[in-house]
């Protein structure tokens, strides 16, 4: 089983908190009706929000808020929710990616709570929520590296891979393959967005695994703070 611990300066200055599901049996092949729900949910998201709205929801507020006080600037790079929600308004749909990076972009997208999606076997346990340390490289899904400064808020394993960088990237080294049947999916707050709101996209990504991967079978991850 997959657990987090949460490092106490982290919770305490920001109010970071996560939630995690791990999920088993299920696959990253080809399936138009995830695409379908994708689509559909963007519809619906983006008959609900004017563009000049967006920066007005609570949640959004909260990320870009933790975003300038951890020295990040969310009007270069947005919080992935947000990012989510103004393509899903200027195209009218967000792109497909895999089948489960798509159920998780579909939940954070309907929620705006930062979710990641990450390959649970390639994983060295326990998962982290930390500080980065000055001079680390994190390098994002598509290959591109950054050099932390220290003062980022990052997802790390205990050989010291680095998963995500909160709150709008995901990493290379968890990144979902073709193979990928073993999946983790973890749900971020920061000050200002609720706990509960932050368990309640783990359940709704849960009820989506079991809709679309009926065999497939999920556990909430342990969360040590």
């Amino acid at each position: 089983m997959l657990s987090v611990v949460v490092e106490d300066k982290v919770r305490r200055i920001h109010g970071v908190n996560v939630q995690g599901l791990e999920c088993f049996g299920v696959s990253n092949s080809v399936r138009p009706d995830i695409v379908t729900y994708l689509l559909r949910v963007s519809h619906e998201v983006a008959d609900l929000f004017r563009v000049v709205d967006v920066k007005n929801h609570p949640h959004i507020k909260a990320l870009r808020s933790f975003m300038w006080r951890v020295k990040l600037d969310p009007t270069k790079t947005r919080p992935s929710p947000e990012a989510l929600l103004r393509r899903a308004l200027r195209k009218g749909f967000i792109p497909t990616i895999t089948p489960l990076v798509d159920i998780g972009n579909a939940v954070s997208l309907k929620s705006l709570v930062p979710v990641s999606v990450i390959d649970a076997d390639k994983v060295e346990k326990p998962l982290i929520l930390r500080y980065s340390l000055r001079g680390e490289r994190f390098m994002d899904f598509r290959g591109n590296e950054v050099r932390l400064k220290g003062h980022e808020v990052v997802l790390a394993d205990s050989a010291h891979r680095l998963f995500h960088l909160l709150p709008y990237r995901d990493g290379f080294h968890g990144r979902i393959g073709e193979g990928t049947t073993h999946t983790a999916f973890l749900a971020y707050g920061v000050n200002g967005i609720p706990e509960a709101a932050v368990r309640h996209v783990t359940e709704e990504i849960r009820g989506l695994v079991m809709r679309f991967f009926p065999e497939a079978s999920c556990k909430e991850m342990t969360v040590h703070v």
